[in-house]
Parts: structure tokens; C-alpha cells; sequence
């Protein structure tokens, strides 16, 4: 998929909030909704501590930001609610505590690895 396939929803959000998408004009919406799930993917992928996962999230701040920017441009900012969610976390700060069962062997063999006690293991220094 290309670059211009994986902004279709940020394109879609920013578009309708502008007030017009694909020639449907829009009036102010009462409600819109949009999930950044690159995040999740890559701290999943890479680990927490991951280039992938920093990478993720600083384009998932520049997306959010452009959503932000096109509700700022219909001047609505100060009727606007926007909340930001997340399913969960992941221990960055104190890997110590996150153990899991799956890596014991890994210990044993010597193989630098994190165990995140949720079915993930991630291999290489962490």
C-alpha cells in the first residue's frame, strides 16, 4: 500500500472538517471519531523502547495535530471536545517488573530479550 493508502483516514477526518469530502459538503460535525493504531503496532513490533515505536509515535502526534489544525481552521476550538484514548500501555520506564514465563529459555541461552508476560516476547537488547 502506498504512502497516499495509509492517510485515507486522516484525509477523510481533516476533509470533513474542512467541509467537504470527495463532494459532499459537511456542515460542523456534532461528532467525529478516528483511531491511530500505528502505535500500538509498533511498540507491539519493535518494543517500547523500539526506533519503530518512537517513529510511530511521533507521526501519530503529527497526525493528530493535523486533525487538531483543521478543527482549529473551521474556528470551532472553543466548542470542541477532543479526547484521546488508549487500550493500554506498555512498562518503558522499569522492564524489571514486566516478566513473563516465554523467556526463561532465552535466559538460559544467553539471548538478550523482554518478556511481556502477555504472549510477546521481544528479542534483542532492550
Amino acid at each position: 500500500m502506498g504512502f497516499a493508502g495509509r492517510r485515507v483516514g486522516i484525509n477523510q477526518m481533516t476533509s470533513i472538517w474542512a467541509g467537504e469530502y470527495l463532494g459532499t459538503r459537511y456542515q460542523i460535525p456534532d461528532f467525529t471519531w478516528i483511531s491511530f493504531s500505528l502505535t500500538d503496532a509498533a511498540f507491539h513490533e519493535g518494543g517500547p523502547h523500539s526506533a519503530i515505536a518512537q517513529a510511530a509515535l511521533v507521526d501519530t502526534d503529527a497526525r493528530l495535530g493535523e486533525v487538531v489544525a483543521a478543527i482549529e481552521r473551521r474556528g470551532v476550538t472553543e466548542q470542541t471536545a477532543i479526547v484521546v484514548v488508549a487500550d493500554h500501555g506498555m512498562e518503558p520506564d522499569r522492564p524489571s517488573i514486566v516478566r513473563g514465563t516465554g523467556g526463561d529459555a532465552c535466559g538460559a541461552a544467553g539471548i538478550p530479550h523482554r518478556d511481556e508476560a502477555s504472549g510477546f516476547l521481544y528479542l534483542g537488547d532492550m
